[in-house]
């Protein structure tokens, strides 16, 4: 007997009334420029597992969904969170772009003052709305449906999305309704956290929720974020959706001429949160934190952001917490020990989970293809200035990863 097919989520039903055709059918085309398919999670259940290239991940633009009827096109835009850069980072983009910031006259650099949120242990969400488009939900890096998911989100999110953007969203954010009514697209950045998602923290004891921290219009690039003045006070308790503004949050003022003496405060405020997380305070739940994101709003209009993390879950050993300026190593040896490290190498089987991959050996290339992006990506400068040969230094990555990989992998298969 055949198995019924599964209603299709709201906006899988939209489209098919609009183009006439099943959901099951819809043509999701190959970018040209990926190796293999990217990773697209169809709304209808499939046993077939894809198979990832890192270069469709990173292409922030790439097409998610298309469904064509008669020439026409309705697309749905994975819209992926920017990376949150590090304090060095902003320091070197502060000094090289200088005439971007007021500054006080006879100073080469600016004073800016930064809002800082906590950094919440758990796994990136969205949901997107767009007027003639619907809804749809999203994780760090796929379109997710409830057949299709991560972590439970979408499966929590999609039968209160339409509630949740007519009776909070768009009455309470005059801002929002007026991009929303205009036909652009509002994009709810927040981080979907509790039990069984992470370990390790205080929000393990929590029960599953979401935590509204940005909110952007549109994908354009840079991003343009409403400021939470607009928002803040957006969130659903009684259904679990909580923003990042209910929770504690902090202000210190750089300045960008001797940055070095914000340093040991911005030290001592993650110090704190990691050993006693305000957000699982809040809910009477003892345990870690993992650290601070700091915001600049008021001249870079959310655009300048920095994360520090707390030595047990940050992704470098041996390192100084908010470093002024990117580290130097004596060797190849002394790099990959400081960088490749296992929280780092757990995020990678993070993003293997999240896009339905099992730990096996057959998917090594895509644990490894994520770890030597992800250190490329944030450890280039430190790459650069310790003289080390970048060819050197990914051979070593893969080295070490393999052998991680493999243990985890017979631990997982004996489990």
């Amino acid at each position: 007997m055949k198995q019924p097919i599964p209603d299709p989520p709201p906006l899988a039903h939209r489209l098919q009334t609009q183009t006439g055709r099943p959901f099951l059918f819809w043509h999701v085309p190959v970018p040209q420029f990926c190796e293999q398919q990217a990773p697209i999670h169809s709304f209808a259940a499939t046993s077939l597992k894809p198979q990832i290239s890192m270069r469709a991940q990173t292409e922030k633009r790439s097409l998610s969904r298309l469904a064509r009827s008669n020439g026409s096109a309705l697309t749905l835009i994975m819209i992926a969170y920017p990376d949150t850069n590090q304090f060095h980072d902003v320091i070197e983009s502060i000094r090289r772009y200088p005439y971007r910031y007021k500054i006080e006259q006879g100073k080469n650099y600016p004073k800016l003052k930064f809002t800082g949120t906590v950094k919440l242990h758990g796994a990136n969400a969205a949901i997107v709305y767009q007027k003639e488009l619907g809804y749809h939900c999203q994780s760090r890096h796929l379109i997710v449906s409830p057949e299709m998911d991560n972590h439970g989100f979408a499966h929590f999110m999609y039968p209160l999305a339409e509630k949740f953007l007519q009776e909070r969203v768009l009455i309470n954010c005059s801002m929002l309704q007026k991009h929303y009514d205009r036909g652009n697209t509002i994009v709810i950045y927040g981080e979907w956290c509790g039990r069984n998602i992470q370990k390790n923290v205080a929000l393990c004891g929590v029960r599953k929720m979401f935590v509204i921290f940005k909110i952007r219009i549109g994908e354009s690039k840079p991003p343009v974020w409403i400021d939470p003045k607009h928002w803040s006070n957006l969130q659903w308790s009684e259904q679990l959706i909580y923003n990042i503004f209910d929770f504690s949050t902090y202000d210190i003022e750089i300045d960008f001429n001797q940055p070095q003496l914000a340093q040991s405060k911005l030290v001592e405020i993650t110090k704190t949160v990691e050993n006693e997380c305000p957000v699982g305070m809040y809910f009477n739940q003892k345990g870690y934190g993992e650290g601070i994101v700091w915001t600049e709003w008021l001249q870079s209009y959310g655009n300048l952001s920095f994360k520090v993390k707390g030595e047990m879950h940050a992704v470098t050993k041996g390192g100084p917490m908010a470093p002024i300026a990117a580290e130097r190593f004596d060797s190849i040896r002394d790099f990959v020990e400081y960088a490749c490290t296992d929280n780092r190498m757990n995020q990678a089987l993070d993003y293997l989970c999240e896009i339905q991959l099992e730990i096996e050996m057959e998917n090594f290339d895509t644990f490894l293809e994520w770890i030597i992006a992800d250190i490329k990506k944030e450890e280039t400068n430190t790459i650069k200035n310790s003289n080390l040969n970048l060819k050197d230094v990914m051979c070593a990555i893969s080295r070490k990863a393999t052998v991680w990989f493999e243990e985890h992998f017979l631990n997982n298969s004996v489990q």
